[in-house]
C-alpha cells in the first residue's frame, strides 16, 4: 500500500521547474516595433470599421459555421470596396473574400476568425468567380 511518505519520495523525480517571465505574450506583441503583426492589435468583437478591416487586407480568416460552429472553410480578405452612398452618419463597404474554386458556401451567417484579431460574425454571400478562385462579399452600412 502506498502511503503520503512513499508518495512524496516517490514523485521527486518527476518535479519540473520552468522559468517564469514577467512580460506575457501581448506585452512582447505590443513592444515589438521591427515587424508588428497584422491584427495583433485590433479586436474584431466590438466595433468594426472599414479602417479595421483595412489592417487584415490580404488576411486568412477561419470561417465556422453549421450546428456547432463547425470549421467550414479558409477566406482571405482580397478587397475592400467602398460605396459611394456613404456618408458622414453612415459608412458603407463590402468586404470582398476569396476561396479556392472548389469552395461551396451558400448566402448565410458565419463566425469568422482571424488568428490575432479574434472573430466576429458576418454575413456572406456568393460573389462571383474568375476561373481560378470563388468571390464572397460582407456588406456593411455601419453608423458611426
Amino acid at each position: 500500500m502506498l502511503n503520503r511518505r512513499h508518495f512524496l519520495l516517490g514523485c521527486t523525480g518527476f518535479w519540473v521547474i520552468l522559468p517564469l517571465s514577467g512580460t506575457s505574450a501581448a506585452e512582447k506583441r505590443k513592444s515589438s516595433t521591427a515587424h508588428p503583426l497584422p491584427g495583433a492589435d485590433i479586436d474584431l468583437s466590438s466595433d468594426l470599421s472599414r479602417a479595421k478591416f483595412a489592417t487584415l487586407l490580404g488576411e486568412t480568416f477561419e470561417v465556422y459555421g453549421g450546428t456547432g460552429l463547425v470549421l467550414v472553410n479558409q477566406l482571405r480578405l482580397h478587397e475592400i470596396v467602398d460605396q459611394e452612398v456613404s456618408t458622414p452618419e453612415v459608412e458603407q463597404f463590402n468586404l470582398r473574400f476569396t476561396a479556392a474554386l472548389d469552395t461551396r458556401l451558400p448566402a448565410a451567417v458565419y463566425t469568422m476568425r482571424h488568428a490575432l484579431a479574434g472573430q466576429t460574425t458576418l454575413r456572406l454571400e456568393p460573389d462571383g468567380e474568375d476561373g481560378q478562385q470563388r468571390y464572397y462579399r460582407a456588406v456593411f452600412a455601419l453608423l458611426r
